[in-house]
This record gives C-alpha cells, sequence and structure tokens, in this order.
C-alpha cells in the first residue's frame, strides 16, 4: 500500500531515497508484541531498524542542536508553517535518520 511507500526523490543526486518509517515501525511492533508467542514475528534483526524518521525527530535533533539548518529552513519552521511533503521535508528526515545513526555509533 501506499502507506508504505515512504520514499522520495532526491534532485541532486537523483537518487530515490527510502525511509520506510511505517514499515519498519510494523516490524518492530510485531516482534516486540508478537515473538514470544509466534515464531514468525521473532525477526533476528530489529536491532538493525534504523530510527522511525517522522516530523518530531528533526524538532528534538534541532533542539539538542544535533542538526543545524540554513537560516532560510529555521526562519519558515520557526513561523510555524509546516513544510510540505516534498524534496526538503525528505532531505530533512533523511539527516535525521544519519545524524541518529552517528549518535549510535558514538555512543557505542
Amino acid at each position: 500500500p501506499l502507506a508504505f511507500a515512504d520514499a522520495g526523490h532526491h534532485p541532486p543526486s537523483a537518487a530515490r531515497v527510502w525511509l520506510l518509517k511505517k514499515a519498519q515501525l510494523l516490524a518492530a511492533e510485531l516482534s516486540l508484541r508478537f515473538a514470544a508467542r509466534v515464531p514468525h514475528f521473532a525477526f533476528g534483526d530489529t536491532a538493525s531498524l534504523t530510527v522511525f524518521a517522522d516530523n518530531v525527530l528533526p524538532v528534538v535533533l534541532r533542539r539538542a542542536q544535533l542538526l543545524v539548518l540554513s537560516p532560510e529552513l529555521e526562519a519558515w519552521i520557526d513561523s510555524g508553517r509546516v513544510l510540505p511533503a516534498g524534496e526538503q521535508e525528505l532531505e530533512l528526515r533523511a539527516l535525521s535518520v544519519h545524524v541518529c545513526d552517528q549518535l549510535v555509533r558514538a555512543l557505542q
């Protein structure tokens, strides 16, 4: 279904970027809730899932000063306007995944 097709194009690189937040969240929830009773849901690789990149994660990372945005994007967000779906929104979510991955690596 389209709800799981969490991807977009990143024009500068012409790459298709997949974030798959809902698909990863579903896998994690199925494993967490049912793995003990239903062996099919005992996924052995849920620890390798990325963070679930939504609209909240960039806000948290920005407040923690782990994600620095352009002055224009900061002004847009600070004005309370919603960032429309598209290239900037996709890039912001992808950067959030990258920052969290780097944070995990640093803490290990």
